[in-house]
């Protein structure tokens, strides 16, 4: 069976209502009442909705430390930032584009995992990140990864410090735009992987171009229902249903 589990009729419940990106509270509230597993409190510790940080609050054996350590949830931040510093994933903190998360890592520079707070596009970290190339003339591929408009307009001023095949995965719009003028500097398996609709439809304009085994890992809605009717080009095992 080609069918990508993201449009299989036969939907992983517990991995739909945990998501973080799923804050509603119909679904949140009729997930709580059900037993959750321990393997599923990975999701749920990502989940930024009221009502979940207080379900956390309340069965704090299911906490997953590293992942609250990327949640968005200011009261979730509070309660990991100020009563168990010892249990922050910095990688994952790092990554955080709360403000909260980045002004304690602006005052605990020492904790910073530069790279991944290179791809941060909070504009506190995106200005800090700027200065410290500016002061210390250190340089981050990743940054090119950025998708914050500053960090972008940056990178074009500053061009010897571009990664294109990070340039290539990097979701901006002006950065897509350009790219597209400049289709020499892409690097197809990163900009395969690229999300935006820009570049989903550049590389249908271009199929010579596309590196599958990167397409099918390619969330885009238009990527995947390509790949629906292409079965014969998906690389990626992880994409189909066992």
């Amino acid at each position: 069976d080609y069918t990508p589990r993201k449009l299989n009729k036969k939907i992983d419940e517990n991995k739909y209502y945990l998501r973080e990106d799923n804050s509603n509270n119909y679904v949140v509230e009729k997930f709580i009442k059900k037993p959750i597993k321990m393997k599923d409190t990975e999701l749920f510790s990502k989940n930024s909705n009221d009502k979940v940080i207080k379900w956390l609050f309340e069965h704090q054996d299911k906490l997953q430390y590293s992942c609250l350590s990327q949640n968005l949830n200011n009261k979730a931040l509070e309660f990991l930032l100020k009563n168990h510093e010892d249990k922050i994933n910095f990688y994952s903190l790092s990554c955080n584009n709360s403000d909260k998360a980045v002004e304690y890592l602006l005052k605990n520079e020492e904790k910073i995992i530069y790279d991944f707070f290179a791809e941060n596009p909070n504009d506190k970290a995106v200005d800090w990140m700027i200065n410290f190339y500016k002061d210390e003339d250190h340089m981050f591929d990743e940054f090119s990864f950025n998708k914050n408009d500053k960090a972008v307009d940056w990178l074009f001023e500053h061009p010897d410090k571009i990664d294109y095949e990070y340039f290539s995965g990097n979701t901006n719009e002006k950065e897509i735009d350009w790219l597209l003028q400049n289709p020499e500097k892409i690097d197809c398996k990163y900009f395969s992987k690229n999300t935006n609709d820009k570049a989903v439809e550049w590389l249908f304009k271009h199929p010579e171009k596309i590196e599958y085994e990167y397409f099918s890992e390619n969330p885009n809605n238009k990527a995947v229902e390509w790949l629906i009717q292409h079965p014969d080009k998906i690389e990626d095992n992880e994409f189909r249903t066992k």
